[in-house]
């Protein structure tokens, strides 16, 4: 079973704790708790970012945004190098960067636009459903990005900050490189919080040395398991199947799984019209060499209490957790050479 990092206790966190240390008090495991997008959209901005970080966007881009990409499955958040001056107002040009997360179609996308502008006419839709603009060019690699925004939650500035710090000692220059800080990714109770791209995965309480091996598991196309929460283009209880499989197997690719939801007997791709309902969810995980599993995964609202950011009431803990996984008979490969797109 996914408890991920240590078994609960029946007490709760102390009132007045710091989101992350209530969180880590509880106990609370990170497998399933990925914020959930197909596509992420990421500007260099490295201006001052307040709560709404795209509200320092001009000309209410920001709203606009917000607007366009809603229901879309792309989640936009601004970015800069941890070393870069701060700027006190936006110029152009400005750097981009667009991935599309699902395992097997995993992509990523980097360029220049002369003016922020050029963003209102993308379709977000579109976008979410991997049909990428004409834009940049495609870059090898990951693009790692830590959220640091203070303003959204104190925890993320206090503890990713240092991190950062250290990660600049740790690695050579072409690695910084690919090393962002960035605003409000979801879940600062798990800071410092991370997530790589193309891939989608994202990585909570992270050191410098967790975050150093997630990079260089990167490097090699693998996703480490230090402190995984899941894959954004997957629901809850799929990022949890993935995760319990990838635990099961062990060095498995990025995209060597692909995680599917039963439907009446029938594994289909996660989507508006198949999301998961319920208290208990059966996913299928195949493997692209042709072993696959069935995963049963299940919710569970736990005894102990935690706030989902600093200063908010405090709530249940609910979790979803792998208990059940068998191996099942091998799917039949057809013409792709990667898994099923989800």
């Amino acid at each position: 079973m996914v408890t991920d990092r240590g078994a609960a206790t029946s007490a709760s966190a102390e009132p007045g704790l710091a989101c992350s240390d209530a969180s880590a008090v509880a106990h609370e495991p990170l497998a399933g708790t990925a914020p959930q997008a197909t596509a992420w959209l990421v500007i260099e901005q490295p201006t001052s970012w307040g709560s709404d970080a795209l509200d320092c966007l001009p000309d209410d881009l920001g709203a606009y945004l917000t607007q366009a990409s809603a229901g879309s499955g792309v989640r936009i958040v601004l970015a800069r190098r941890p070393t870069a001056p701060r700027q006190r107002a936006i110029t152009d040009p400005v750097r981009v960067w667009l991935a599309h997360t699902p395992a097997g179609d995993a992509r990523l996308l980097a360029g220049t636009v002369t003016s922020l502008d050029v963003l209102r006419d993308w379709s977000f839709p579109d976008i979410g459903r991997g049909s990428l603009p004409a834009f940049g060019a495609p870059i090898a690699g990951d693009l790692h990005l830590m959220c640091t925004n203070g303003r959204r939650d104190a925890c993320c500035a206090r503890l990713a900050r240092p991190v950062l710090n250290e990660l600049n000692e740790l690695n050579e220059l072409n690695e910084r490189e690919s090393i962002l800080e960035c605003s409000h990714l979801g879940g600062h109770r798990f800071a410092p919080t991370m997530l790589s791209l193309p891939g989608g995965y994202v990585h909570g309480r992270v050191s410098a040395a967790g975050a150093a091996s997630v990079i260089a598991a990167s490097r090699h196309g693998q996703v480490s398991m230090l402190g995984l929460r899941g894959r954004t283009s997957l629901p809850a209880p799929l990022q949890v199947a993935d995760l319990v499989v990838r635990e099961h197997v062990g060095n498995c690719g990025r995209d060597d799984l692909d995680v599917l939801i039963e439907r009446d007997g029938i594994a289909v791709p996660p989507g508006p019209s198949s999301e998961p309902v319920g208290e208990e969810i059966r996913a299928q995980v195949r493997h692209r060499d042709g072993r696959a599993w069935s995963v049963t995964v299940i919710h569970r609202v736990r005894g102990e209490h935690r706030p989902m950011s600093c200063g908010a009431r405090a709530e249940a803990l609910s979790t979803w957790e792998a208990a059940q996984v068998v191996a099942i008979p091998g799917w039949q490969h057809d013409a792709r050479p990667g898994p099923t797109q989800a």
